[in-house]
């Protein structure tokens, strides 16, 4: 593990997370993976962040006090549509860990999938209980429908309909970090730019992993390296902000075009005006939606 995080971070990469799965990780395997995290913290300059269940207080400090800066647990709906979804937890379970986390000074990271059968109202709400809940990063999936799956039939959500999910998600989140994230991939080059200019960046997919007989996790295609992970013409929000080179196939990366259409702007406050003014004409169709919801906060 830490090798293959020295390997990333000379690639570049800036963030490494620790993923666990199942409801929540073990007492044994925390202490454990908190002796991991602060090795990772005292030999690299990663930011470290964690995703390992529905945990307590006493384990977010335990995670802090390691070296974790951030804590991942997605909300995935609103607390209304979410038990049509899943019955193993509620929603207030999520909203006790990320509140514990809160509580010992990790930042948090929860979003969740859109395109589940949800209404636009649903979205809505889902993001003023993130809002609410003060969280400081929101990924944004696409949901990607699986032959076999209790979703596998559900219809694909329209282009439009992501695009203006992603506006409503930045006018009532305007200080969050937007991630469009999963999903992303089967949009066209024009919804994608149009997403970035709306305010959103480039999240990247996790990785699965696989255990070593050493204890270590190694990513599950067997290799670490992250040149692996960086097909052509694809990027990660990590270089967006660095206006990385386009890709060997020829196609520009969308980062650099969002980056020479936002400055092209002019002043700050002329990209304000201009960001607002788009805002505007997206969210005109559910304004009343937007009003009804907030007004009954």
């Amino acid at each position: 593990m830490l090798e293959a995080a020295r390997r990333n971070q000379a690639a570049g990469i800036r963030r490494l997370s620790l993923v666990t799965s199942g409801r929540a990780v073990s007492a044994k395997d925390i202490t454990r993976f908190c002796q991991m995290i602060c090795r990772l913290s005292h030999e690299t300059d990663l930011y470290l962040c964690a995703s390992m269940g529905l945990i307590g207080k006493e384990e977010m400090q335990m995670l802090a006090d390691a070296g974790v800066k951030r804590y991942h647990c997605n909300m995935e709906t609103s607390s209304d549509y979410f038990p049509s979804l899943c019955s193993t937890h509620t929603p207030e379970d999520k909203k006790a860990t990320i509140r514990a986390a809160k509580e010992v000074g990790l930042d948090v990271c929860s979003g969740g999938i859109i395109g589940m059968g949800e209404s636009m109202e649903q979205r809505i709400r889902f993001a003023f209980e993130l809002a609410e809940l003060g969280v400081d990063s929101v990924p944004l999936n696409i949901l990607n429908p699986i032959p076999g799956t209790p979703l596998a039939d559900i219809p694909l959500i329209a282009e439009e309909d992501i695009i203006r999910t992603g506006a409503v998600f930045r006018f009532i989140l305007p200080h969050q970090t937007i991630r469009f994230a999963g999903g992303r991939l089967r949009l066209s080059r024009q919804a994608m730019l149009r997403m970035l200019r709306g305010g959103a960046v480039l999240g990247r997919a996790w990785r699965s992993a696989r255990r070593t007989s050493d204890g270590c996790a190694v990513p599950r295609h067997g290799s670490a390296d992250v040149a692996d992970d960086k097909p052509a013409g694809r990027v990660d929000s990590q270089r967006c902000a660095s206006g990385a080179p386009a890709g060997r196939s020829g196609v520009e990366n969308p980062c650099r075009t969002y980056l020479r259409v936002r400055y092209s702007l002019g002043d700050r406050a002329n990209v304000r005006r201009k960001r607002r003014l788009k805002l505007e004409t997206s969210l005109k169709p559910h304004s009343r939606a937007i009003s009804e919801i907030f007004f009954s906060l």
